[in-house]
């Protein structure tokens, strides 16, 4: 009892952690494979009859608003102000947006040879 806080050295403060937000240049490259992601797809499903899009949540083909729809959630969450991503973070988005893309043109690459 008449002790204060200030005498026992323990802070009453939680300690805040603060992260470096993502680069502008990797957020760039995000996005620009979000948009590659979305030109892809469009191309294969509306240009290929054997090309489906094998995201559940899409139909089968695709139209562009729909899928720039899905691909705002993602957007947003990396803009909220709950939670600033950092580099680190988004690499591993980015890595797989680059591991779809890739795919996307394989799978037109195969479907010039399969199903003009």
């Amino acid at each position: 009892i008449g002790v204060d806080w200030y005498s026992t050295g323990k802070p009453i403060l939680p300690e805040f952690e603060f992260t470096e937000p993502a680069s502008k240049g990797h957020l760039t490259i995000y996005y620009l494979l979000q948009a590659l992601d979305i030109y892809t797809t469009y191309y294969a499903t509306s240009n290929f009859r054997c090309v489906e899009e094998q995201n559940p949540l899409l139909p089968v083909r695709p139209s562009v608003e729909q899928m720039m729809l899905l691909k705002l959630l993602p957007l947003y969450a990396l803009h909220s102000d709950i939670h600033n991503v950092s580099d680190d973070e988004l690499a591993v988005a980015t890595g797989m947006m680059g591991l779809v893309v890739v795919n996307n043109y394989e799978v037109i690459r195969s479907a010039r040879k399969l199903c003009p």
